[in-house]
């Protein structure tokens, strides 16, 4: 397609963006990630995202074509959620949501990541990189209560 944006532009999230973001964030859980089990509903999802990720970490988008493609979470030098649109993954966008993250990540990027079969946990130092090492093996049932943010979801519940 002539003259359509390939580069995103990645920019802070507005509030008012949080409910495309939460959908943003299940649609791609749902699509790239389908083996993770869905712990919560479209509406505590997006009081979590009001209520907890908006409040405790730097929230980024990017955007390509004026659509939201992405979505990062950065909260000091830990990356708490990264989520790309399934329309536009294989673009970069995650590859340019890390470079953001580490440029901002004073001493290293710390960071879980979900695989089929395992949890990674990850700390991004300079003398790691481009290696990401496996450190921590667990069940699925073990990452999901990683990723139960300890409890803060509870205020959604209600």
């Amino acid at each position: 397609m002539s003259g359509a944006q390939t580069t995103p532009v990645l920019r802070a999230a507005r509030f008012d963006e949080l409910t495309a973001l939460a959908k943003l964030y299940r649609r791609s859980r749902h699509e790239l990630l389908p083996f993770a089990p869905c712990l919560y509903t479209a509406a505590q999802d997006l009081c979590f995202f009001q209520e907890v990720l908006w409040k405790q970490s730097c929230v980024s988008v990017a955007e390509i074509d004026g659509q939201l493609a992405g979505m990062m979470a950065l909260r000091e030098s830990r990356l708490d959620q990264l989520y790309v649109a399934p329309e536009f993954v294989r673009l970069g966008i995650g590859s340019y949501f890390i470079e953001r993250a580490k440029s901002k990540a004073k001493g290293g990027l710390d960071f879980f990541a979900l695989s089929r079969t395992k949890l990674h946990c990850n700390s991004m130092r300079p003398t790691d990189l481009p290696r990401y090492p496996e450190v921590m093996e667990a069940t699925m049932k073990s990452a999901c209560q990683m990723f139960c943010w300890n409890g803060l979801r509870s205020t959604c519940d209600k």
